[in-house]
């Protein structure tokens, strides 16, 4: 009678242990496609278009400098099997090519084609028109090397870009009034958040990455504060702190900071992070 109890068991564990294993499978599938890129923003627009159970690495970590930035061996360790790296391009995050030296089987993509880049300003991110140019560059890098999965990526393509569209329609309701459409920048890098909003980038502190203001510059950018009665500084996260604030100082200016890269927690999917961008401009020029 034992016996017997043991052999019904055993008929009953085989099929149960069949189907939590096959319930696992697809998982697993899912789980070993693992993308790279080299900032937040770039991450975010991935996972979107990938579902939140693909393995995503965001190079860059917050805080650090895209234009100082070096590959460390235990990031070069960490990115070993990504399928494909996702990069801004045009001077940006160079450093990223050197990868390819110790992992030459990664794909390393730019984002950049079919945007018309201004004066060649590598920001391009910064615009939710081009981001979905880019989401459409990434939805077909991952069908070409995953198309078993090609309906999933279309699909979560196609409800992100309504997901953008929504966005762009709320920042051009926050920035559509402002009684000020000129801004002051401490670093080149917000034209295109202006062109697609309609404001306008009056005058940077920087003259290129990392290099202080000659004297000339200084007084240039006096005089534009002046004549157009700028009261506000428009800095990031990685500018020099005593530089920005000792100009503010000096030209009666008040500091706000603006996210490139979602530093900030709250700002780590990129809809957020264009919205807080739009909502710090909105509130500092209708002072």
């Amino acid at each position: 009678m034992i016996a017997k109890s043991k052999s019904h068991l055993g008929m009953w564990i085989l099929p149960v242990f069949l189907i939590f294993i096959l319930g696992f499978i697809p998982h697993l599938e899912a789980a070993s496609l693992k993308i790279a890129a080299t900032i937040l923003p770039v991450s975010d627009m991935v996972r979107e278009i990938t579902g939140r159970e693909t393995e995503i690495v965001t190079i860059l970590p917050p805080g650090a400098n895209p234009h100082t930035f070096e590959l460390s061996p235990q990031l070069i360790k960490e990115l070993d099997g990504s399928a494909v790296i996702f990069r801004i391009g045009k001077g940006f995050d160079g450093w990223i090519a050197g990868v390819s030296d110790n992992l030459p089987a990664i794909q390393l993509i730019e984002l950049n084609q079919g945007i018309q880049l201004v004066h060649g300003d590598p920001h391009y991110w910064l615009s939710i028109q081009n981001a979905k140019v880019m989401v459409g560059h990434i939805a077909k890098t991952l069908i070409t090397i995953d198309p078993s999965n090609q309906a999933k990526y279309q699909h979560n393509l196609n409800h992100y870009l309504q997901t953008l569209d929504q966005a762009d329609q709320q920042v051009r309701n926050k920035l559509s009034s402002l009684p000020q459409k000129k801004i002051v920048t401490f670093h080149d890098g917000w034209c295109y958040f202006a062109r697609d909003y309609g404001l306008e980038v009056a005058a940077t502190v920087e003259s290129s990455e990392g290099n202080e203001p000659t004297p000339k510059r200084l007084v240039q950018l006096q005089n534009t504060i002046q004549n157009h009665r700028l009261h506000v500084l428009f800095t990031e996260p990685a500018v020099p702190k005593s530089l920005a604030h000792s100009i503010a100082e000096d030209f009666n200016l008040i500091i706000v900071e603006l996210d490139p890269f979602g530093i900030k927690d709250e700002n780590k999917t990129f809809v957020n992070l264009m919205l807080h961008n739009a909502d710090e401009i909105a509130k500092a020029l209708n002072q």
